[in-house]
């Protein structure tokens, strides 16, 4: 029979027999918890959704950089001018 203590490895289940030397410790059959197929699909279709969005977000700061040093750009230009033409 195997007991689980609340003091005990979380990766192992002491049997009550081990606990007084007579047999050795074997592996908790509830940890750790093989991940059933469905959750491995769930888990799959969040980390697209997510590599999706990381992507659509970096692709915005890229519009949004270029946008900005064009800008930057062109103020620099329009300050030259004035300062050239006075």
């Amino acid at each position: 029979m195997v007991v689980c203590t609340r003091n005990c490895d979380p990766n192992y289940c002491e049997p009550a027999e081990a606990v007084h030397g007579q047999l050795p410790r074997q592996p908790c059959p509830s940890w750790p918890r093989p991940l059933l197929q469905d959750e491995i699909t769930e888990l799959r279709r969040r980390l697209a959704l997510v590599t999706h969005q990381a992507d659509q977000l970096r692709g915005e700061i890229s519009a949004r950089d270029s946008t900005l040093q064009k800008e930057k750009y062109d103020h620099a230009k329009v300050g030259a001018a004035c300062a050239g033409g006075s």
